[in-house]
């Protein structure tokens, strides 16, 4: 290349630099913009999308930045399917699905989908599954029944304690949602996987009446009656339960009240004080068989203690009556023993006397 020639191309590759450093430095300034952008959203609202198997979105939720993925999944419904049993939120992966971990923060905006597993053929053992929380997003209890049953709200709250907070009253069971706090209808029939958390009102300030009630059922569901007394009095369980009866039960026992639980039925202390809203149930035992109610006790030998006292009476007399006759003579003794008989029959007067 001739020189002429090179100077010309490098005058078009400087005219060329200065043409594009302008836009070089918008480009920058906007990566700056939305760098910017980006910490300022990474502050603030961060959202998780829950969508359906197929690609549906359910729900869009928004919480601060760090908050507790088991938050954001307050009140979203998975779709129930035929033959499958919902195991919980996870995302798509090339590498295969990867769960949620209920307790991970959500640092970004998130989209996540319902995980199932496939349900035994011979027998649908599908779960609708309640789980209880309390203010603090914290695990109470989860309760599971057969989605074939149908079963109520009700029967799944049955025996879950609200904790007592000082200054509220337990109001029930709610839902929670942006757009406000749903409280759930206990007749209503648990078609999902549901998650809530119990909800309080304030207790009037001019005098603490807040009350702790204990709800007294037969069987699961069928409610007898609920007996409620001021939380300030401490009052005892055997207290709310004077007066309750019990439903007899052909060939059963009853033993008392008791909490249901998912680990196994637990009876109630009648001398525990009652702390929050309970339900509690009729717990019952297998009655004793026929042969079982055979009366083995004997009645007392009386004829034997009456022997005994008698023979007493006359062991003494004999004792006497020779101790006196060894002494004086068999005419004394005579005397003697007339005395001692005498002084017997006296004295079993005198008890006849005492007697009646």
């Amino acid at each position: 290349m001739s020189f002429s020639k090179k100077i010309i191309a490098g005058v078009a590759a400087v005219a060329t630099l200065a043409a594009l450093a302008p836009a070089v430095a918008m480009a920058e300034g906007d990566q700056s913009q939305n760098s910017a952008a980006s910490a300022q959203s990474d502050s603030t609202i961060v959202n998780v999308s829950f969508y359906a198997a197929d690609g549906t979105l359910l729900q869009s939720t928004g919480w601060p930045k760090g908050t507790a993925f088991s938050m954001y999944a307050l009140g979203v419904q998975a779709p129930t399917i035929e033959g499958k049993t919902f195991t919980g939120w996870g995302f798509a992966s090339n590498d295969g699905d990867v769960p949620v971990d209920p307790n991970a923060e959500v640092t970004g905006n998130w989209s996540v989908y319902p995980m199932y597993k496939d349900t035994p053929t011979s027998e649908d053992k599908t779960l609708n599954t309640v789980s209880f929380y309390n203010t603090k997003n914290e695990l109470i209890q989860t309760v599971g029944y057969y989605a074939k049953d149908h079963v109520k709200f009700s029967t799944y709250a049955a025996g879950i304690q609200a904790p007592a907070v000082e200054g509220k009253i337990f109001t029930g069971w709610g839902f929670a949602s942006n757009d406000g706090d749903g409280a759930v209808d206990p007749d209503a029939e648990v078609t999902g996987n549901w998650a809530v958390y119990a909800m309080y009102k304030d207790a009037p300030t001019e005098d603490d009446t807040t009350q702790n009630v204990v709800s007294f059922y037969a069987g699961t569901d069928k409610l007898i009656q609920t007996v409620g007394y001021y939380a300030k009095d401490k009052v005892k369980f055997s207290q709310y339960a004077l007066g309750i009866q019990a439903p007899a039960v052909e060939g059963k026992i009853f033993t008392g009240w008791g909490f249901a639980s998912n680990d196994g039925d637990v009876p109630v202390d009648p001398d525990m004080v009652v702390t929050g809203n309970w339900a509690v149930y009729a717990m019952y035992k297998d009655a004793p068989t026929d042969d079982s109610k055979k009366d083995d006790s004997k009645p007392a030998d009386t004829t034997k203690k009456n022997d005994t006292k008698g023979n007493t009476k006359k062991t003494v007399a004999q004792k006497i009556k020779k101790a006196v006759l060894g002494n004086t003579g068999a005419t004394v003794g005579g005397v003697a023993v007339f005395a001692v008989i005498a002084l017997l029959g006296f004295a079993g007067i005198t008890v006849l006397r005492k007697r009646a």
